[in-house]
Formats: C-alpha cells, sequence, structure tokens
C-alpha cells in the first residue's frame, strides 16, 4: 500500500506541473485563462507568480492528504489513492488541452462549467 501512495502522490505532482508548465507557456493575456479565480490571482500576481503558487500549494495539498490517508488507516488510503488517481487524470487532460490547443471530454465540462461561474462573478 505504501508504494501505491507513494505512486498517486507523484502523479499528482507531475500531472500538476505537467498542467502548471502548459498554462504558464500557452498564455499571452490574463484574459486566455478560463478559470475564472485564477485569473483574479493572475491579475494580482501576473502569470508566473500565480504558477508558482499554485504549484507550490498543490505540493503542500498533497503531502497533507497523503499524511491524513495514513492516519486513516486502509480505508482512508484506499480512498486517497482512487481519488488521486482521478484528479491526476483530469490534470492530465488539463495539460494535454494546453498543449495542443484542443478541448477533450475532460476540458469542455469544465470550460462551461467556467463560463458559468465567470457569468455569475
Amino acid at each position: 500500500m505504501q508504494y501505491a501512495l507513494i505512486f498517486v502522490m507523484l502523479a499528482l505532482i507531475i500531472t500538476k506541473l505537467a498542467d502548471v508548465m502548459t498554462t504558464w507557456r500557452r498564455l499571452v493575456s490574463v484574459h486566455q485563462e478560463a478559470n475564472p479565480i485564477a485569473q483574479i490571482a493572475m491579475r494580482w500576481f501576473g502569470v508566473a507568480g500565480t504558477c508558482m503558487m499554485v504549484m507550490a500549494l498543490s505540493v503542500v495539498i498533497v503531502l497533507l492528504s497523503s499524511q491524513a490517508a495514513v492516519g486513516c488507516g486502509l480505508a482512508g488510503q484506499v480512498v486517497f489513492i482512487i481519488l488521486g488517481f482521478g484528479i491526476s487524470g483530469i490534470q492530465l487532460a488539463v495539460a494535454h488541452s494546453n498543449a495542443t490547443g484542443h478541448q477533450n471530454c475532460v476540458t469542455r465540462p469544465l470550460l462551461a462549467m467556467f463560463r458559468i461561474v465567470s457569468a455569475r462573478l
């Protein structure tokens, strides 16, 4: 179980790094960011600053949540592994979309959700 937890932790961090790096490379303007919360942060801290903060926050969240999973026993570890793989898949799909410029089955619904949220902000 320990190796599975480590593997999921690495998957979460590597796929988030791919997401952040492809976002950083792709954005020419803050207005190109689809996530309205990230767009606000990018106005305050710039694209590079926001990308670095998101990456740092992601690493902290992965470390804390993995420690919580270990503390919750087998059930918590299984939940962490399942959710971690799901989140890694989403992050990988977003990174792929950023890199190719094409939406996919994961990013299309996210983009629709972000448009609804942006309209309400």
